[in-house]
């Protein structure tokens, strides 16, 4: 073989390995970016309520059957539009999140009820409603994932928590969780060991 031409040949060759090489890089350097951003969004599920008998009412002064409150831990903007809460961390598109913008600091707030009028009616009324539906009576587990059907927050929910009670973070976005006051829109404030042991439970009239 001629030598000028066995040249060329690992040449090519070379720059070839080093494309790919370059490419895998790239794509390697593309996606820990985009993990990196979905990190960095710092969504958090703050506190749940599953058992909201006559805490917050919805815009037809009604009570869905529970609440989650989202928080903004980070310091961007963030698009919820088709996010999902799920009791698991299937992604289903049934539960996902209309287009809202989340600003750093701040809560959105989502009704869980497995009514569909319920849920229709909060449509129309500019309400998040999602068909989904805990147990106050037995442990839950509550996922948050981003469109793509990523796993941004899990939170473990007990058994036993209280009827018009919450299951929550102590300081916004992060800390441990346990049973606490529900603070709707607010900063989370830890109940008492006593309240929680002599809460009223409302009767209905």
């Amino acid at each position: 073989m001629d030598l000028r031409l066995q040249g060329k040949s690992t040449i090519k060759k070379m720059f070839i390995g080093i494309a790919v090489l370059f490419i895998v890089a790239l794509v390697y350097l593309l996606r820990a970016q985009k993990e990196t951003q979905v990190q960095n969004t710092a969504i958090y599920i703050n506190e749940v309520c599953p058992e909201n008998l006559s805490v917050v009412k919805n815009s037809r002064k009604e009570f869905p059957k529970g609440w989650v409150e989202l928080y903004n831990a980070g310091e961007e903007t963030v698009s919820l539009k088709d996010y999902c809460l799920s009791d698991s961390e299937k992604y289903s598109a049934d539960r996902t999140l209309p287009e809202t913008e989340l600003a750093p600091g701040e809560y959105a707030f989502i009704f869980l009820d497995d009514d569909p009028e319920m849920i229709k009616e909060a449509k129309e009324n500019g309400e998040i409603c999602l068909a989904l539906r805990l147990d106050d009576r037995k442990a839950a587990t509550l996922c948050l994932l981003d469109a793509e059907g990523r796993l941004i927050d899990r939170m473990e929910i007990p058994a036993g928590v209280k009827i018009n009670m919450s299951y929550g973070r102590d300081a916004e976005g992060k800390g441990s969780c346990q049973p606490m006051a529900c603070t709707p829109g607010t900063a989370n404030a830890a109940a008492r060991p006593d309240a929680l042991e002599n809460l009223a439970v409302p009767e209905l009239s």
